[in-house]
């Protein structure tokens, strides 16, 4: 892997890791309103050895000038080779204009740090150091230069009760983010921004197409003078009922609960039959009840196009994904403990499908 961990290397630190996790609490608030007790997670990659391992982060910012960044660094197992690596995004403009970018490199050809905080693809570079993060994308051939910091939010968070072989951590939520951005042609020079961005970690060690069908994220800012911010996640498994997990920040306040489900609301008639899409999805559960609405569509893509040739050919023999990111409006009551708290307000979702419909 060039500069990467060797195997044996990371036989130790792995070990290490998790001899530091074990140690270590993070503290919260759940929706009964008792302490987490749950080991701080770390956002360093696991780099397992698993023939279909997998792992990726993904990173969501909006910015006040109305643009967006979506982007994922991935490690992969599956396809050709061990520790293939790639990082792969969009940037959207205000007017909707979509400028992708794409960075593959197979396993000894990108760099990653010995505490695998820093991980360098080509040209684009996601360091997750604390307390100040950054992300980068300087692609001189390509004209597109994106260089930003952001700052964490506090203790990282770990779905309870993911369906079975899938983990998530949720490293950011709400956090502000600054920096520029510059594209040949669209900017003539580079463009200042600050937002906010969500950052998650997923894991797991067979290929996720064999373990879900679905993934539904929607993330928001509320409307509220003290500016809470929510995430929240449902996935569908191959097998086994449907999971989801919500979560709220408000400051250094949290608010979690794992006791609610999805249920779509009507059908989006622009979207593809074996992809399709509700208008809204409504949550009711014993802490949260209300629903999130959908509007313009800000992208529609497949991810492997912006995978390296050899690793899309050899992962489209098992999935034909499609990703969706949408405006939304949500409107949800809080329920779990204590006085209700009404959440309003506005962000992005994304429903990521593994597989069309059959």
């Amino acid at each position: 892997m060039g500069a990467t961990v060797a195997r044996d290397a990371s036989r130790t630190l792995l070990g290490l890791a998790v001899c530091v996790l074990l140690g270590l609490a993070a503290a919260g608030v759940r929706a009964n309103g008792g302490s987490d007790p749950r080991p701080e997670a770390s956002p360093a990659a696991r780099l397992a050895k698993g023939s279909q391992a997998s792992e990726y982060w993904d990173l969501a910012a909006t910015f006040d000038s109305g643009h967006h960044i979506f982007v994922r660094f991935q490690v992969t197992n599956a396809g050709p080779g061990d520790y293939t690596a790639y990082a792969l995004g969009h940037l959207v403009f205000p007017d909707g204009r979509v400028v992708r970018f794409q960075n593959g490199r197979l396993e000894r050809d990108w760099q990653i740090s010995e505490d695998r905080l820093r991980l360098e693809i080509g040209s684009s570079l996601l360091d997750l150091h604390a307390s100040v993060q950054h992300f980068e994308v300087d692609k001189n051939k390509k004209g597109i230069k994106l260089f930003f910091d952001y700052t964490g939010t506090g203790p990282i968070r770990s779905w309870p009760s993911p369906p079975d072989g899938y983990h998530l951590d949720l490293l950011t939520l709400g956090g502000a983010i600054s920096g520029s951005l510059w594209v040949r042609g669209v900017t003539a020079e580079p463009v200042s921004v600050e937002g906010t961005v969500t950052v998650t970690h997923a894991w797991m060690d067979d290929e996720e197409s064999e373990l879900a069908r679905l993934r539904v994220e929607p993330y928001g800012m509320a409307a509220t003078a003290d500016g809470s911010h929510l995430y929240a996640v449902g996935v569908e498994p191959t097998k086994g009922p449907a999971r989801s997990w919500m979560l709220v920040r408000t400051g250094e306040k949290w608010l979690e609960t794992d006791r609610f489900a999805f249920s779509r609301i009507g059908d989006d008639a622009s979207a593809p039959a074996r992809y399709a899409l509700p208008t809204s999805l409504s949550l009711r559960g014993a802490d949260v009840s209300g629903r999130v609405d959908f509007g313009r569509t800000l992208l529609r893509h497949d991810p492997l196009t912006l995978a390296p040739a050899l690793f899309r050919w050899a992962l489209s023999l098992r999935s034909k994904p499609s990703q969706v990111w949408l405006e939304s409006r949500y409107a949800i009551e809080w329920r779990g403990g204590g006085k209700p708290l009404a959440l309003q307000g506005k962000g992005v979702s994304s429903f990521y499908y593994l597989n069309p419909v059959k």
